[in-house]
């Protein structure tokens, strides 16, 4: 987590920015989302729900070579990268800021719009098992057609950010690349709510996407302002069920 000036009374609350497919495929909606963390102006953000279902690599790709495995040449980054021009308009993409992603072990680093909670965030924002269970939207159900894993749970599995597992002596891949750190898991917030990491998850096509960003409040709050003024369809928290934001 980033440090700096706290708002802990915005933490927890709900807010709407984007539209994605949500009931169904014809539902494109408002997206809520859940303030995870704020900072001076910034905050960062997850969907109430998994909003997409994903294998978290390209398993092609991966029986060439390991460097798939790592966030930057992930499946699940290419996934977040569609969802941000597919679910925000231009005024919105203004205010969502980019992230520094850094993958444990290599130390390589990245910058996203749109990404995964890292293990650490997760224990951090949600500290138990219970509150770390998240629902499928009725598209993603769709999406997930004859089932899949823990497909008899209301929950979903969801990715987070992967980790290194450590071992004695680097690890090789088939294209020579040496990892010197051991090898890198795909790792996931299960239907229970406990964090699994295991080599053979990476095959699994049905655990879930659960986008996070990190946004400017102020400039959010200025686009939900002219949008309640000109389209005349805002309900406060006191009176929605939805909390604030546009609905």
């Amino acid at each position: 987590m980033m440090a700096g000036p706290k708002r802990r009374d915005l933490i927890g609350e709900t807010i709407y920015l984007g539209r994605y497919p949500q009931a169904d495929k014809g539902d494109i909606s408002p997206i809520p989302w859940m303030i995870l963390d704020v900072w001076g102006e910034s905050g960062l953000l997850i969907t109430k729900e998994c909003l997409m279902v994903s294998a978290y690599c390209d398993m092609k790709k991966l029986e060439y070579d390991l460097k798939y495995l790592e966030w930057q040449n992930s499946l699940a980054r290419e996934r977040c990268k569609e969802f941000f021009y597919k679910a925000f308009n231009e005024k919105e993409r203004e205010i969502i800021q980019k992230r520094n992603i850094i993958n444990e072990g290599s130390g390589s680093m990245c910058q996203d719009l749109v990404f995964l909670l890292s293990e650490k965030e997760v224990k951090t924002c949600f500290p138990d098992k219970e509150s770390r269970k998240a629902l499928l939207s009725g598209y993603a159900k769709e999406q997930r057609c004859a089932g899949g894993y823990s497909s008899r749970d209301q929950y979903a599995d969801w990715w987070i950010l992967p980790q290194y597992e450590r071992r004695n002596g680097p690890v090789t891949s088939l294209s020579g690349i040496q990892y010197p750190y051991g090898f890198l898991y795909p790792k996931a917030v299960l239907t229970n709510g406990e964090i699994r990491f295991r080599e053979r998850m990476a095959y699994y096509k049905y655990f879930a996407i659960r986008p996070c960003i990190q946004i400017n409040l102020a400039a959010y709050q200025n686009i939900e302002a002219k949008s309640r003024k000109i389209a005349g369809r805002w309900r406060n928290q006191k009176n929605s069920p939805y909390g604030y934001g546009l609905v």
